[in-house]
């Protein structure tokens, strides 16, 4: 009988161990387990428009970088990049991220050069986002170069009207009436000139015209 106890007291603590070994190991992977569905995320952007950009076609284009290959992204995500391009003042999202587990991932929001001229908004923002064993979570959004924590994320552009050409006033058309009065005067002088040599040239007093002659 004693000998039966033994065996089985050792039979259960060779279930122990394989119990230490086998399934303890895989418990992290499945403890957090969200009830219902994945959480998720979305990273918005509001943009302000000062100014006037119909003298370009060039849209206004952010960029929403992965801190590493691994954190998730947005659908239309390529190499841990996604962008969002806008064409006039409002609020939008890079699209929903939906993560699979707890941890904190971090991103980067940027903008891409444009070339219209104005006082564009530059500024480069770090947005973590903390994802919790229960399923909530947490955005924090930093600005660089600012010290604490931002509601969203906001860019302001200021863009002015190009400088039209200046209208035409006529004042090109005045030149040209000068222009041709001092040419017909030119050619009144040379014609009486020319008036006065045949003059002379026929014996008549200087300065006598043929009609004036008795």
């Amino acid at each position: 009988m004693i000998t039966k106890n033994r065996e089985i007291t050792r039979f259960y603590q060779i279930l122990r161990i394989l119990f230490v070994i086998c399934v303890i190991p895989v418990i992290p992977f499945h403890a957090y387990a969200f009830a219902d569905s994945l959480p998720s995320a979305s990273i918005d952007i509001r943009y302000h428009l000062n100014g006037d950009n119909s003298n370009t076609d060039e849209p206004v284009v952010f960029i929403l970088s992965a801190e590493d290959e691994d954190t998730p992204m947005p659908d239309g995500a390529k190499g841990g990049i996604r962008t969002l391009s806008m064409d006039h003042s409002g609020r939008q999202n890079f699209g929903t991220i939906t993560y699979d587990k707890p941890d904190v991932y971090r991103y980067t929001v940027s903008r891409k050069y444009s070339s219209q001229d104005g006082k564009l908004d530059q500024s480069v923002y770090d947005v973590s986002v903390t994802v919790l064993a229960n399923g909530s979570t947490d955005l924090v959004i930093e600005k660089k170069g600012i010290t604490g924590k931002l509601a969203e994320i906001e860019y302001t552009d200021r863009i002015g009207r190009k400088k039209l050409p200046a209208p035409d006033t006529g004042d090109q058309t005045e030149i040209i009436h000068w222009i041709l009065r001092f040419l017909i005067a030119m050619l009144a002088l040379i014609l009486l000139i020319l008036v006065r040599r045949e003059s002379s040239n026929n014996g008549m007093k200087g300065g006598e015209f043929p009609w004036e002659k008795v």
